[in-house]
């Protein structure tokens, strides 16, 4: 069952992703959810996979599973975004 977000963006970005949409002949929704989960290398990730590492850092942490879901999805979103601090911290 999919549960639906609210994203604000500009209209600017609204009319870019509606042509990027339209170009790859599918919906505005479903090229935003192919963005979230497939990486730079083109590696895809489902949100079941996202919900196992949350549990699987869980198990090993000693944080309140919160505060491990914020930090597993920030580290996630900035590996998924090919950002060059994720991929080389130390530069």
């Amino acid at each position: 069952m999919r549960k639906a977000i609210k994203l604000n963006l500009e209209e600017s970005d609204i009319a870019l992703l509606d042509l990027q949409a339209k170009e790859k002949g599918v919906s505005r929704a479903d090229l935003v959810r192919d963005r979230l989960f497939v990486s730079g290398a083109g590696r895809r990730y489902t949100s079941q996979q996202l919900a196992d590492l949350v549990s699987r850092v869980n198990r090993l942490s000693n944080l309140p599973r919160g505060e491990v879901e914020r930090l597993v999805h920030k580290v996630f979103v900035e590996v998924m975004s090919g950002s060059r601090e994720a991929t080389n911290p130390g530069l």
